[in-house]
């Protein structure tokens, strides 16, 4: 049976929606995919999550992934079957944001009563004055989230203290404040 030809920004969603093993094939890859056994968590991440940051959220190999897709009969794309582990960020610059003072949103409960915590972040972000980062407590890493607010100037860095506790710190920087003429805090200079 053939599902089609994907590659690393092919969405989840699409995958699932075309074979029905995909879930359980990906959990045998890594557990931490088996949060798209929740209904709720696979209609709210799967839509959003492309094949590249899956990865990147479960901590996997692309090549493994790409694999294990191949036995469902997918055609890949050789290309993107070339990355390696998925970065981490522990040694990352932007791990200065946790001295910023912080507004702290625990999106695991919004998560809990099947809710979407996109509205609730966003409106804490658009409280942030000069100084301040939003410290995002969560189960799983946003990427989708980390890449949207990067585009928009946002600074982030992630850690995970726990296995099931992902913290992710956002905060403006002078390229996100310069449109509201707000100066960059000391950490940016």
């Amino acid at each position: 049976m053939t599902s089609g030809h994907i590659n690393s920004n092919t969405k989840i969603s699409v995958l699932i929606k075309a074979n029905s093993l995909v879930i359980d094939a990906l959990v045998s890859i890594n557990a931490n995919f088996s949060k798209l056994r929740n209904p709720f968590l696979r209609k709210l991440l799967a839509g959003r999550v492309n094949i590249g940051e899956a990865c990147q959220v479960a901590g996997c190999k692309l090549e493994d992934f790409m694999a294990k897709m191949r036995e469902l009969g997918f055609e890949t794309d050789l290309a993107t079957t070339l990355v390696s582990e998925p970065q981490s960020k522990t040694a990352s610059p932007n791990s200065e944001l946790k001295k910023l003072d912080q507004l702290v949103l625990d999106v695991r409960p919004i998560l809990a009563n099947k809710q979407d915590p996109l509205k609730a972040i966003m409106e804490v972000l658009d409280t942030l004055k000069e100084g301040q980062c939003l410290k995002l407590l969560n189960t799983f890493e946003p990427v989708p989230l980390i890449n949207l607010l990067s585009k928009k100037g946002f600074a982030t860095y992630t850690e995970r203290p726990e296995p099931e506790l992902v913290i992710t710190y956002f905060a403006k920087t002078e390229q996100s404040r310069f449109k509201i003429g707000i100066r960059k805090p000391d950490c940016f200079k």
